[in-house]
């Protein structure tokens, strides 16, 4: 019980990694994004931030309220899904042309595509993610298809992408925390990096783990041939470069738009330091 009540509360915040994730050009691209749930997902970062900020901030912070306030606004205004988006376009456009674009778009808007766009919106409402964890143990009981789903999880390193976000969202709220007490100090990150060396191992379990359950519940519904199907589609070397580029995307859009709420951070707290003088 205690172990679900841990994958319940990675779940809420890394959700919108957990999926293999596809993209275009243009009109195409932004067709693309939609059709495979990319945008929803990248819409889901400034969240986590803001949940990994209001749970730093309640664990011992002295930060004042209202610099807290300020500090969310700052996500809101600087942690923005669209500059996340324009890094996974440069990183995909980079590397595809407009025929591999049409490619990726005539898979996804076919049958089975559609399908597994459907059933991914499915999994990721709340109502479903409920059903998910209370029939945990079912579903990792079912051992072809946990099997399946962690051979798509080495395959579109999900785990690994999770894993580095957490580390990511970490690091940022860490770094704004004490940048908001001491803005004209640089940080020190290696009491934070030995902080999640020591519990890393453990992590990666439980994100392993939820990534299966995840996996597992979204295409409960396809017999074992359609997800031989898709797994063969995610196998081609277009499908192979597209997620890596979008990985690289995700990451520099990531940093984009933390060093900018960061520096945000720095000018609340200055102006925090001229007012109580």
């Amino acid at each position: 019980m205690r172990r679900a009540t841990h994958l319940t509360c990675l779940f809420g915040l890394y959700l919108f990694m957990l999926l293999p994730v596809q993209a275009a050009t243009d009109a195409e691209f932004e067709r693309l994004m939609e059709l495979s749930g990319t945008t929803r997902q990248v819409e889901e970062f400034q969240r986590g931030v803001r949940l990994g900020l209001e749970q730093g901030a309640g664990q011992g912070s002295r930060l004042p309220p209202a610099a807290l306030e300020q500090m969310m606004v700052g996500v809101d205004q600087h942690i923005r899904p669209e500059v996340i988006l324009d890094e996974i376009r440069y990183a995909v456009l980079k590397r595809m042309n407009r025929e591999d674009v049409s490619t990726l778009l005539r898979w996804y808007e076919s049958e089975l595509g559609r399908r597994i766009t459907q059933a991914e919106i499915a999994a990721a409402r709340p109502e479903s993610v409920e059903r998910m964890m209370a029939s945990a143990d079912e579903l990792l009981a079912m051992e072809e298809r946990v099997a399946w789903a962690r051979r798509l999880d080495l395959l579109v390193g999900s785990t690994d992408m999770n894993m580095a976000v957490q580390a990511d969202i970490g690091a940022a709220v860490y770094r704004a925390l004490l940048t908001s007490m001491n803005p004209d100090e640089p940080v020190d990150l290696a009491p934070f990096e030995e902080q999640m060396a020591a519990v890393q191992p453990q992590l990666r379990e439980m994100m392993e783990q939820l990534v299966t359950l995840n996996v597992v519940h979204t295409y409960r519904d396809f017999d074992l041939p359609t997800l031989a199907r898709y797994e063969a589609f995610l196998n081609e070397p277009l499908s192979v470069m597209f997620n890596k580029a979008i990985g690289q995307g995700m990451r520099a859009g990531i940093a984009r738009t933390v060093d900018a709420w960061l520096a945000d951070v720095v000018r609340i707290a200055r102006e925090g330091e001229t007012t109580t003088r």
